[in-house]
C-alpha cells in the first residue's frame, strides 16, 4: 500500500496520511473529509490522487494504485516548491519556508498554499501508517505570474511525540487550485526532513563530512 509508493516512486511522491474516525484523528482532517465530498466515499482507506483522482476505496491491489501515479507523473507541471526549515530558540520549534514559483513559459495562477508537519510510521510502523499528519498550518492563496517566485513561511511547534522520533517528522508543503471545495488540483508538492537541514555536520562543529574547497 502506501509503503510500496514510497518504495517505488521516493522523492517523485509525496504521501500526506489523514486519520479519521480513530484516536489520531485531528480537526483538519474531518474538515479536509467534507472539502472533498463532492468525490465518492465508500470507506476506508480513500486514496487521493493530486487531490482531485478519488482511484479507490478499500485495499486495491498495488497495480491499481500504481497506475494512478504513474498516468499523474506524466502530466507536466510550470510549478515548483522549494522547502527550508530553521530551527527556532528551541529545539521543537521550526519555522518552515515554501519558496513557490512558476517557471517562464509557464501559465499564471492563483494557488493555496499548504504546510504541515507529518510524522512517518504513526501511530506505529505499518505498510499504511506513511507521513501521518499532525498539524497544518494556515493557508496563503498566492497568485503568481510565469517566471515569478514568492516565499511563503509558518511556524511549527513539534508535540513530545513528533520530538521523540525525529528522524520521521517531515514538513510537507503543497499549491493547489483555490477553491471552496474539492476536487481541486495539486500542482506541486515537496517534502523535508528536519534532521536533514544540519547533516553537513556544521552545527554539531563535527567536520568529517566537510570536503575540500576548490577555488
Amino acid at each position: 500500500m502506501a509503503s510500496d509508493l514510497v518504495d517505488t516512486y521516493g522523492s517523485s511522491l509525496v504521501i500526506l496520511g489523514l486519520h479519521c474516525s480513530d484516536s489520531n484523528e485531528i480537526p483538519w482532517n474531518i474538515e479536509r473529509r467534507a472539502y472533498y465530498a463532492p468525490l465518492p466515499f465508500l470507506g476506508y482507506p480513500t486514496w487521493l490522487v493530486d487531490g482531485y483522482l478519488d482511484s479507490w476505496s478499500g485495499d486495491p491491489p498495488w497495480s491499481v494504485w500504481d497506475d494512478d501515479v504513474d498516468a499523474r507523473l506524466l502530466v507536466p507541471t510550470d510549478v515548483t516548491i522549494e522547502l527550508s526549515a530553521t530551527e527556532g530558540d528551541t529545539p521543537d520549534i521550526w519555522d518552515v519556508t515554501a519558496a513557490v514559483c512558476i517557471e517562464p513559459g509557464g501559465v499564471g495562477k492563483t494557488m493555496r498554499i499548504y504546510l504541515a508537519e507529518v510524522l512517518d510510521n504513526f501511530p506505529v510502523p505499518a505498510h499504511f501508517t506513511r507521513n501521518g499528519l499532525r498539524q497544518v498550518a494556515t493557508t496563503e492563496d498566492i497568485v503568481l505570474a510565469p517566471d515569478e517566485c514568492t516565499d511563503v513561511m509558518r511556524t511549527f511547534t513539534l508535540d513530545a511525540t513528533s520530538m521523540a522520533a525525529m528522524g520521521d517528522v517531515s514538513f510537507v508543503g503543497w499549491a493547489q487550485e483555490a477553491l471552496a471545495a474539492g476536487p481541486a488540483d495539486v500542482f506541486q508538492a515537496s517534502q523535508l526532513n528536519p534532521t536533514e537541514v544540519f547533516n553537513d555536520g556544521f552545527e554539531s562543529g563535527d567536520t568529517s563530512v566537510w570536503g575540500p574547497m576548490t577555488p
